[in-house]
């Protein structure tokens, strides 16, 4: 067996284990994001962590990446991804002075 038929029969398997896993995160999830509205999205834990609105949205994007393994293009423009660790490492500085 050659180099290029391992790679495709461990590319088709990595393929079935992402569909697997876009099934059970549609599953997993379905019930909460219908719960989700405009006037619950800014909730938080406390202080220190991200909105519902946020994370929402960095689990859209997240999707959309996860879209282009499959092949799909998405033009999603990233703006979840690292600004949160950003804002609090800003914010702590400050809070530090």
């Amino acid at each position: 067996m050659d180099v290029l038929s391992i790679f495709k029969q461990i590319n088709c398997m990595t393929k079935g284990i992402l569909y697997d896993l876009l099934a059970q995160n549609r599953k997993t999830c379905d019930f909460t994001f219908n719960e989700i509205t405009q006037e619950n999205s800014t909730l938080k834990l406390n202080e220190d962590t991200a909105s519902v609105g946020f994370i929402y949205r960095h689990i859209g994007e997240l999707m959309h990446l996860l879209a282009q393994f499959f092949g799909i293009p998405a033009e999603v423009k990233n703006t979840t991804m690292g600004k949160l660790t950003m804002v609090r490492c800003t914010t702590r500085k400050k809070a530090k002075n």
